[in-house]
């Protein structure tokens, strides 16, 4: 379950991004898709490389498993990383041009 709300975050943020970048420009909204889906899928692979070090084989219970600690490290590591990479998403000068 804890997957799955982590999944659908970032489902909601890819298609939040894509439509806001698709009143710009349709190859903008796609570039910034597969940005997110990159960062998304190296990202998961890293850090479930990270939980599994960190953490025993079976987690910290049968509801929280590595790999829901892999989701919960790659979602805060994307969020400082979208946070600054998205800054200027709605400023005033973005929205003049």
């Amino acid at each position: 379950m804890i997957s799955f709300i982590f999944f659908i975050i970032n489902l909601i943020f890819l298609l939040f991004i894509f439509f806001v970048k698709l009143r710009k420009s349709m190859s903008e909204a796609f570039l910034n898709a597969g940005l997110i889906i990159l960062v998304f899928v190296i990202g998961w692979t890293i850090s479930t490389s990270f939980s599994r070090i960190i953490l025993p084989a079976e987690g910290f219970g049968e509801n929280f498993t590595t790999d829901d600690f892999s989701l919960v490290l790659l979602t805060v590591a994307e969020l400082f990383f979208y946070i600054i990479y998205y800054k200027n998403l709605f400023s005033e000068d973005d929205k003049e041009k």
